[in-house]
């Protein structure tokens, strides 16, 4: 029971949790490409500590106008186009010639990044049922752990025998890749699932269970009945109003027929 539960809850947050490890993934690949970066061109340690700084007050700053701004824009497209914004910024690091430039590309990399991680989980949390919030928050957690250590796995892969230029490069493929698989799969739109606080579809139907607009007009009291028409009928144009009685005991009929044609004759007969 508790298995299929986790696994139904994964399903439901897929999205998010995808999106997390790739942010998870590209900052696994910048930690370890920043320090061959820097020993390559012979900077001390101090060095790539400023650098890894810009990429953290870079993210704060990005942190703190994403919570306040009203956002208009749904929060699974936002996903989509910070992903996007981190994986140009780091395809741009790729072509920095010094450790100057870099923090600057860094920075602008780190911009993109708590307003990921921030939305990711707030999809987590809107999608999720109220008592699946918690495993919900967890698995995105677990999504940026699984990514960074990936990504640390194949930088250290890439550093020995491949130009730190591309290491970056590989980074903003993955998130560029990652924003494309969630902007993909976002345009479902958010639907939580119904009897769980959460609402999202609203109907209007014309017609309800048991409502029913009928509206008709009828001549008819109790033991009276009236039927009227009016009917046109041929070239002679014939119209005939019938008036009958229908009480108790009474079979007398009255009708008035006019008919006109080309001579205006009228008739009236008797009842």
């Amino acid at each position: 029971m508790r298995a299929g539960a986790a696994r139904n809850v994964l399903r439901d947050i897929l999205q998010p949790v995808v999106a997390s490890a790739g942010v998870g993934l590209a900052l696994g690949v910048v930690d370890l490409v920043v320090v061959a970066f820097a020993e390559q061109r012979h900077y001390g340690d101090d060095a790539v500590a400023w650098t890894l700084a810009a990429l953290s007050a870079g993210s704060a700053v990005g942190g703190l106008l994403n919570g306040g701004v009203a956002w208009r824009v749904p929060a699974r497209a936002r996903l989509a186009l910070t992903l996007a914004g981190l994986g140009l910024a780091l395809v741009g690091a790729g072509l920095a010639s010094g450790l100057g430039t870099l923090a600057v590309a860094l920075a602008c990399a780190g911009f993109f990044v708590a307003p990921a991680l921030t939305t990711a989980y707030l999809i987590a949390d809107e999608t999720a049922t109220p008592e699946a919030r918690v495993r919900a928050g967890a698995w995105v957690n677990t999504g940026v752990n699984a990514g960074s250590t990936a990504g640390a796995a194949a930088a250290g892969l890439m550093v020995g025998g491949v130009p730190t230029a591309l290491c970056f490069a590989a980074a903003g493929t993955a998130a560029l890749l990652t924003a494309a698989a969630v902007g993909g799969g976002g345009r479902a739109g958010l639907r939580p699932k119904a009897g769980h606080g959460h609402a999202l579809e609203r109907s209007s139907p014309d017609t309800d269970s048991g409502d029913a607009f009928d509206r008709s007009v009828r001549f008819a009291g109790s033991g009276d009945a009236r039927d009227r028409s009016a009917r046109c009928a041929g070239p002679g144009d014939v119209r005939e109003r019938r008036a009958p009685g229908t009480g108790p005991g009474d079979a007398s009929e009255r009708s008035a027929r006019e008919v006109s044609d080309r001579g205006g004759e009228e008739a009236f007969p008797a009842a």
